[in-house]
């Protein structure tokens, strides 16, 4: 339930807000998730004056546990609905109303957190790229011919994150006789590309090509480093960390061994190209191969030790929220965006075709644009999917009647849209090369913004998901706005 108290000029001055999570039968983490969609409740937007209770409740259905975004998709489905509601209400384009509300530093956030431009990033720059990305027309609708017309929603989303306070990472580096490196993590490779980012992470603080950078997979909790959970975006921010703690270390050694061959101070050997060298003289080096296990002279002297890289990380300036307040900060920073969605409707039929999907997320550091714009398009897709046709439909007795993926409908190929995906960067400071979280984002706007689309194309405010032909046919036809 979500009430905004907007001026005549669309700024937002008030929103008063309850949400309700149901947890099914047993509660497992929806807690967790509940506190998560609290945080974050107004979406991206400066609201001075704010009340909102988030409320965990028990059903007698299947149990709720943590889905791509931490239920951030649905929340977000709720907020940017009203968004669009208002900007309408208002006679504003959706899009000029979000940059007029859009959050920035000096702002506060839900929790009462100030924001700075590495806390945040850019929604304002977010919005105005979307909007030739994704060709924004004031989102229509416009006639293509009889009973067939084409709309586009906007959305905008962001989240942080809900770790242990205490969480923890660690990293440990080898070398092999060939003078490659290898990294020893406890994060888990699930499609994400945390992996290859980590390997990139360390390629670049040793000055080495990525491909002399071997990562340990699969991970092996009895001899790889504690690491809190591969979940919450937190790989390269957690574990990127412990990665550069343990490349500090092994650098640090290789410049012991090297002053020790070279015969000058630490200070004075630099290493770059898989080659220890010094500063004054860049043509005398020793390469890794020979230099990482200890090095031997000329007259056949042992010289340093085999170089072993260690490197942990812990959570720090995190706290739990304020029981009476609501006052805390739960995540390291935030990762938002602007999404688009434009899609084909037949005013006869009730049916549609999404033509294009948009995303423009402020990533901070764009360190790898191929891998980071497929886990982008793998999270508009899985946002779209559940928007349009999956849902757990139970009978009176609260059983499952969508038990298998021939009544649990997905998204098919073929049905897939055009995804369109580009990046802002504003770093966040106290993040290895100033990435942000990426990896949940993709999902979170992808329902609203088909949310938005379909309203305007059906001109009825559509407030359920998922949005199929049929439930938009009774909302028209006989009122009915039932949601889930």
């Amino acid at each position: 339930d979500i009430k905004l108290g907007v001026s005549k000029d669309g700024t937002i001055q008030a929103a008063r807000m309850t949400c309700w999570l149901d947890c099914g039968a047993y509660t497992d983490i929806a807690p967790y998730m509940t506190k998560a969609i609290a945080v974050d409740c107004t979406g991206p937007y400066h609201i001075e004056h704010l009340s909102c209770e988030a409320l965990c409740v028990y059903t007698n259905h299947t149990y709720a546990t943590s889905y791509r975004s931490f239920a951030h998709e649905s929340c977000t489905f709720c907020v940017e609905r009203v968004m669009d509601m208002a900007a309408r209400k208002c006679g504003i384009d959706p899009l000029k109303f979000r940059i007029q509300n859009a959050i920035r530093p000096g702002n506060l956030t839900p929790s009462r957190v100030l924001c700075t431009s590495s806390l945040m990033g850019d929604l304002t720059a977010c919005l105005n790229k979307v909007k030739p990305l994704s060709e924004w027309d004031g989102g229509g609708p416009v006639t293509i011919k009889r009973d067939i017309v084409r709309a586009k929603g906007a959305a905008c989303f962001w989240k942080t994150e809900n770790p242990p306070t205490d969480a923890i990472s660690g990293a440990m580096i080898t070398f092999n006789p060939d003078g490659s490196v290898n990294l020893n993590t406890g994060v888990v490779e699930m499609g994400s590309g945390g992996q290859t980012n980590l390997a990139q992470i360390l390629a670049e603080r040793l000055r080495i090509p990525p491909e002399q950078v071997h990562v340990v997979m699969p991970v092996d909790t009895r001899t790889a480093p504690e690491h809190w959970k591969t979940v919450a975006s937190l790989t390269e921010y957690m574990a990127g960390h412990a990665v550069l703690r343990a490349a500090d270390d092994a650098i640090s050694q290789l410049r012991s061994n090297g002053a020790q061959a070279f015969g000058c101070a630490p200070e004075e050997i630099e290493i770059a190209g898989g080659r220890v060298f010094s500063k004054k003289n860049p043509a005398q080096f020793i390469a890794f191969k020979d230099i990482v296990q200890g090095y031997q002279s000329a007259a056949g002297e042992s010289i340093g030790e085999p170089v072993l890289g260690r490197g942990g990380f812990m959570l720090k300036g995190l706290s739990k929220l304020d029981p009476k307040t609501g006052q805390g900060k739960t995540g390291p920073a935030w990762t938002l965006g602007a999404q688009v969605v434009e899609v084909e409707a037949n005013l006869k039929t009730f049916s549609y075709r999404i033509i294009s999907a948009s995303t423009v997320m402020d990533v901070g550091k764009v360190i790898n644009p191929e891998l980071m714009r497929a886990v982008t398009a793998g999270g508009m897709a899985m946002g779209i999917s559940m928007a349009s046709r999956e849902a757990f439909l139970y009978n009176a007795l609260g059983i499952p009647l969508t038990p298998n993926l021939r009544t649990y409908k997905l998204l098919h190929i073929g049905q897939e849209p055009d995804y369109r995906v580009d990046f802002v960067e504003t770093p966040e400071t106290d993040s290895p090369y100033g990435v942000r979280s990426y990896s949940e984002h993709g999902i979170i706007g992808m329902p609203a913004a088909l949310g938005n689309a379909l309203s305007a194309a059906f001109g009825k405010e559509l407030l359920f998901l998922p949005l199929t032909p049929e439930r938009i046919w009774k909302a028209e036809k006989e009122g009915g706005n039932d949601s889930i």
